[in-house]
C-alpha cells in the first residue's frame, strides 16, 4: 500500500497506530527509571481522590489509549483470535489500573508483560492492516 493511495481513515489509523507504538516504546524503555520514580512517590504526597473516581479516570485513558485500538482491530479482521487476545489484553490493563499505589510498588513483571503485549499486537495489527511482508 502507497503512502499516497490512503484514505484519510487509513491516515488516521497510521497516525494514531504510530502514536500508540512510540508510546509504547517509551514506556518500554522507561521502564526501569518509571519503576524507581514509583517507589520514591509516598501517597502523602498526592492528590486522595475516592477509588472509584481515580478508578473512573484510569478508565476512560485506557480506552482512548489502549483499547481503542484493539476495538478497530476487532471491527477489521473479525477474527477469534483478535478478539481473544484483545479481551485478555484489555482485561490484564483494566486490572493493573485498579492497583492501588502500593501494589504497583510491588508489581513489576505482570505490567511489564502487558506493556510488551500491547506493543506486539499493535505492530502485529498495523503490519496486518497496511500490508507489510515480513518475507
Amino acid at each position: 500500500m502507497s503512502l499516497f493511495n490512503l484514505s484519510i481513515n487509513d491516515l488516521y489509523l497510521l497516525i494514531f497506530g504510530l502514536f500508540l507504538l512510540w508510546n509504547n516504546l517509551e514506556a518500554l524503555f522507561e521502564f526501569k527509571k518509571i519503576r524507581k520514580g514509583l517507589q520514591t512517590i509516598e501517597v502523602r504526597d498526592i492528590i486522595q481522590l475516592s477509588k472509584w473516581r481515580l478508578f473512573m479516570l484510569r478508565i476512560v485513558g485506557v480506552f482512548i489509549f489502549k483499547w481503542l485500538i484493539y476495538l478497530i482491530a476487532i471491527a477489521i479482521t473479525e477474527n477469534l483470535f483478535v478478539i481473544i487476545v484483545s479481551i485478555i489484553l484489555g482485561g490484564l490493563r483494566l486490572y493493573i489500573s485498579y492497583f492501588s499505589l502500593e501494589k504497583i510498588q510491588e508489581s513489576r513483571r505482570l505490567d511489564f508483560i502487558v506493556l510488551m503485549g500491547e506493543l506486539l499486537f499493535v505492530i502485529v495489527f498495523m503490519g496486518y492492516y497496511f500490508g507489510f511482508n515480513v518475507s
